[in-house]
């Protein structure tokens, strides 16, 4: 099956962004050549505030760690047993590329665990952002941070 949709992508910071064929993108994909794909996201003048923004933190000073108590307290808590569980559960998902069937299921499985984590818990937000592609992007808020997380969930052999 050949894809001639084009695709923004950029294989790094030095780099301009540039069009790709989806055909082109899973070629990069299977030589294991990391790239991000923006089609949906690049703003040039966004590019530019993100650079000064990141010059900014180049140059931030950092205080020293204060929390080592409560990190070692909640690292104690840790169950690899249920990362396996996660992990078995998501590589048993035999596609999870951000246009497949398998890729939107996997996606909704991993919103749904992260929903039930939330649940109950103040100051914790979990949304779905909807692409043209049938995958979503999965947004987690922590109200006190500044930090957005997304977690990617496709994946291409």
């Amino acid at each position: 099956m050949k894809f001639t949709r084009l695709r923004l992508i950029q294989t790094s910071e030095e780099t301009a962004p540039f069009w790709v064929t989806d055909d082109q993108k899973l070629e990069l994909l299977r030589a294991d050549k990391g790239f991000f794909d923006l089609t949906e996201t690049y703003h040039e003048v966004e590019v530019q505030k993100a650079k000064g923004i990141k010059a900014i933190v180049e140059r931030a000073t950092y205080p020293s760690p204060s929390k080592s108590t409560t990190v070692k307290s909640i690292i104690s808590t840790l169950s690899t047993s249920r990362m396996q569980s996660n992990l078995a559960t998501l590589t048993a998902y035999n596609n999870r590329y951000y246009t497949s069937t398998t890729g939107s299921t996997s996606s909704t499985w991993i919103y749904n665990q992260l929903v039930s984590i939330a649940s109950g818990k103040s100051g914790i937000t979990v949304s779905q952002f909807s692409h043209s592609w049938a995958q979503k992007s999965i947004i987690a808020k922590f109200n006190g941070a500044e930090m957005v997380l997304f977690p990617r969930g496709h994946v291409v052999n």
